[in-house]
């Protein structure tokens, strides 16, 4: 699995991006419905003042790394230990 694969199901993981998203190819059409969905989605956050704080949670921080760990990532996924990681664990 290559880098932006991985960045797509970590995105997912942590609630910052539409269910299912992660999982559709990029020659597929179907790609440009979800892009329209979260259009439209973003337009109604934007409106709820609903901001990252509220979506990514310790608990979807958690499930992201498993994620990570699970599929094996690519090469330049983001290092779990890294400290600025830690400080935003920390901070949730």
């Amino acid at each position: 699995m290559e880098t932006a694969s991985t960045m797509a199901l970590m995105t997912e993981t942590l609630g910052m991006m539409l269910p299912g998203g992660a999982a559709i190819p990029a020659v597929l059409g179907d790609r440009y419905c979800h892009a329209e969905l979260t259009g439209a989605r973003a337009v109604e956050i934007a409106e709820e003042n609903l901001i990252p704080d509220k979506i990514m949670t310790a608990q979807s921080i958690a499930n992201s790394l498993r994620i990570l760990h699970a599929i094996g990532g690519g090469h330049q996924r983001p290092d779990p230990y890294d400290p600025h990681r830690r400080k935003i664990r920390h901070q949730s």
